[in-house]
């Protein structure tokens, strides 16, 4: 952390590596090398987004950022633990790390820590829709376009929390409708043939779907061709190099990759490879 702190406040040109090729990884590498970084891209499967992103559901939901923690999930954790949920699988509910990590979350699960916590994933959501506008400009091709996103509510308690999330959201520039079933079959005539009752829908026009292994790939193609960019793939990262209590690079498949900075983005990996 030392290092990189001195790196990037320094403002200085440097060699960094980045840990992991999909797509948070890759677009990473897209502002370090903007910023005149040299960038080597580092993944053990043999091409970029092969993991979570690979088959993403390509939501770019930027309006729907509501906290998971908060009162009324508690009510569902029962269901959870008991394997009658249908759409949750917890296949080893007395896992330590998942206790550990399930205490932390029944601290959010408070009115005030709720809202805060939406509002704070809600700005970084606007944040990376206007970076994306700004990514457009590279001319990739990955499917994007201005869908719109709209999610029916069931029942009328929970159309008045929506309501009361919308007048939040608006306030912080995010402009969702609240819609009554009829007005929501307008936009959606399909509605008319599922079953029901529903109470009404909550509607952003902004939100957008796009293809994330596309994208992936198509930016990876582009730094490559443009910018400082080299890509390690095929590479199981065995060690960190470090030096007192700096990280100077990694060690794969037997051989050295040095830098100046080491960044880690592998998803469910990340863990294991800060502990070794």
């Amino acid at each position: 952390m030392t290092k990189w702190k001195r790196l990037f406040n320094a403002q200085s040109r440097g060699h960094v590596i980045v840990l992991g090729a999909g797509v948070i990884g890759v677009t990473s590498a897209y502002y370090l090398a903007r910023a005149g970084h040299d960038v080597t891209v580092v993944d053990r499967a043999d091409h970029v987004t092969a993991g979570a992103g690979y088959a993403n559901g390509g939501q770019l939901s930027y309006s729907f950022t509501d906290a998971l923690a908060n009162p009324a999930f508690l009510k569902k954790i029962p269901r959870f633990l008991l394997g009658l949920d249908p759409a949750v699988i917890i296949a080893n509910p007395f896992n330590s790390d998942l206790l550990k990590w399930g205490a932390s979350f029944l601290r959010q699960c408070t009115g005030k820590r709720a809202q805060e916590n939406s509002i704070k994933v809600l700005n970084l959501a606007l944040r990376s829709s206007a970076m994306l506008e700004e990514l457009l400009s590279v001319t990739l091709d990955f499917s994007c376009r201005r869908a719109g996103k709209l999610v029916l509510i069931r029942d009328n308690e929970s159309l008045d929390k929506a309501a009361r999330n919308y007048h939040t959201k608006r306030e912080h520039g995010c402009k969702t409708e609240i819609l009554s079933i009829e007005q929501a079959s307008v936009l959606e005539p399909a509605l008319a043939h599922m079953p029901g009752p529903y109470a009404g829908a909550v509607y952003c026009e902004h939100d957008e779907v796009a293809d994330t292994r596309a994208f992936t790939e198509e930016l990876a193609r582009w730094l490559m061709a443009h910018k400082k960019v080299t890509f390690e793939m095929g590479q199981d990262v065995q060690s960190l190099i470090t030096r007192g209590n700096q990280i100077d690079g990694v060690r794969c498949n037997g051989h050295d990759i040095v830098g100046d900075a080491v960044v880690v983005y592998a998803g469910a990996w990340t863990e294991k490879l800060l502990a070794i």
